[in-house]
């Protein structure tokens, strides 16, 4: 059984690393004449290291699912994926420069 624990770790890792990637990803594929800086290498590592961190924190919480390996691992990086979408809107709606419950979208407040 310590095969599930490690493939759903890997599973909320993937999801985790993919959801904080897929702007970047997005916009380099959208742009034919993209070229990597090094400066991209300091956020990737950053983001891979964050992924870690998340993943740690939330390994516990995550209920292994009866099955094998695929359908554990795809279940595992669903929750990761959704839980870095979480995370990422509860930060857009509770930023001060941005939320709605604040009355205004970013500059001075009046």
């Amino acid at each position: 059984m310590m095969e599930a624990h490690i493939v759903a770790f890997l599973g909320i890792f993937t999801g985790v690393l993919l959801r904080t990637l897929l702007p970047a990803i997005r916009k380099a594929l959208e742009n034919p004449e993209f070229k990597w800086d090094h400066t991209y290498t300091g956020t990737a590592l950053t983001a891979i290291l964050v992924a870690i961190l998340v993943t740690l924190r939330a390994y516990p919480t995550f209920a292994i699912p009866q099955g094998g390996a695929l359908w554990v691992f795809s279940q595992a990086m669903l929750f990761g994926l959704g839980l870095n979408s979480l995370i990422n809107e509860a930060y857009k709606w509770l930023e001060p420069t941005s939320s709605p419950f604040m009355g205004h979208k970013g500059g001075d407040v009046r």
